[in-house]
């Protein structure tokens, strides 16, 4: 919902216009381009009309509008946008008063807790119960997650810890499929490699069979007589025969079932990474605290 398009009473709009008039001559005095100081007065404006719409029950009042701008970071931190080492960028970063919400610490206790218990005497026993206990705990941290993630973009300089909660609700689903990832891949054989090697060291060991009882006979029974090898032998010799293709594999593509076992293990943990990163990006709050916007502002503005 755009909250900065609703229409505020007159005394609510003359504080929140006496706020941005502040901010502005501080941005003026810290030198900052008349494009730049339109574009942070906006956003401060943005912010706070969406902050006083969600803490108003009804139709905001001044006190409301008052308690919103004091989240805010005070019109005289602006001076200092141009000093990257201000206490703008440290005191507030986080917004004033901010704390981690207690339901994104629920969503990240749970899965730890979890773990824990699987490898303690009290893990549930069997297959069934496991996989049902890991999906309870799985749907509760979703759950604790979505109502801190909800809470901290409605209140986004009262409580922090987005990706606290992402975590905790991702480490479960992810942790599986890495597990997984980890187990397939390692028994995956593209190119029949692990086949030819298997029958490469076959054919050996039926070579020196073969040559064992070469010995034996020619031993007991000189070496005119014709030795006549067993049909097991043989049979095992047909079936170990390799083909050109299969024998260049067993040479040259030793190293490919490891190289895919890697590949899929990596292919896993980046894509756990990737769905982490593009979460937090959807679920961040859509104004970020001012303390952090004048730092881009003057960096901008000293190039």
């Amino acid at each position: 919902m755009d909250y900065d398009q609703r229409v505020l009473r007159a005394e609510v709009r003359a504080r929140l216009d006496e706020h941005l008039d502040s901010v502005e001559r501080a941005l003026t005095d810290a030198g900052v381009s008349r494009s730049e100081r339109r574009t942070i007065c906006d956003e401060v404006e943005a912010q706070a009309c969406e902050m006083v719409w969600q803490r108003a029950e009804g139709e905001p009042t001044e006190q409301d509008m008052r308690a919103v701008l004091a989240e805010l970071d005070d019109p005289e931190a602006y001076r200092e946008a141009t000093d990257p080492s201000g206490p703008v960028y440290t005191a507030r970063a986080t917004g004033a008063g901010s704390k981690v919400h207690p339901f994104a610490l629920w969503a990240l206790l749970l899965p730890a807790a979890t773990v824990l218990l699987v490898f303690s005497p009290l893990r549930p026993q069997g297959e069934v119960p496991t996989f049902i206990f890991f999906g309870v705990v799985t749907f509760l941290s979703i759950v604790f997650a979505t109502l801190a993630i909800r809470d901290i973009r409605r209140e986004p300089g009262r409580y922090f810890g987005i990706a606290l909660a992402l975590f905790g609700a991702l480490a479960i689903p992810l942790m599986m499929l890495n597990l997984v990832a980890f187990l397939q891949g390692e028994q995956m054989d593209p190119f029949g490699v692990r086949e030819a090697i298997s029958k490469q060291e076959d054919a050996k060991r039926i070579d020196k069979m073969e040559q064992t009882l070469r010995q034996q006979h020619i031993a007991r029974h000189g070496p005119n007589l014709p030795v006549e090898l067993l049909n097991d032998l043989k049979l095992r010799r047909s079936r170990a025969t390799l083909t050109a293709s299969e024998n260049w594999r067993a040479e040259h593509l030793t190293m490919s079932p490891l190289l895919t076992h890697i590949a899929v293990v990596g292919l896993s943990a980046v894509f756990s990474i990737l769905l982490f990163v593009w979460l937090y990006r959807r679920c961040r709050p859509r104004s970020r605290t001012m303390a952090t916007r004048p730092r881009a502002d003057s960096a901008r503005v000293a190039r």
